[in-house]
């Protein structure tokens, strides 16, 4: 099964939609679709997050997220998520 997304422009007008692959039934896998219903709230927008890592604290964690089957944007929500919940934040 293929699911349509749209696309949009550098200028902000949404173009032809792309198709991508849906998830196979039995698909354990994580992703940025699954990342709003993971989310605290539903409502909660995903926003850019940025900032500087040593290069092997990055490959690490590309690594680790590899082994677990998730997306690096997964893993590193997670991990936040985590850190900031120990914290009781």
């Amino acid at each position: 099964m293929v699911t349509s997304f749209p696309v949009w422009s550098s200028e902000g007008d949404q173009q032809e939609g792309r198709e991508k692959p849906a998830k196979e039934p039995g698909d354990k896998r994580v992703g940025a679709d699954d990342m709003t219903a993971a989310a605290p709230e539903v409502d909660d927008p995903i926003v850019q997050f940025s900032g500087r890592i040593p290069a092997s604290l990055r490959r690490r964690m590309k690594i680790a997220a590899a082994a677990q089957d998730l997306d690096a944007q997964t893993a590193l929500r997670q991990a936040l998520e985590e850190y900031l919940t120990k914290r009781g934040f």
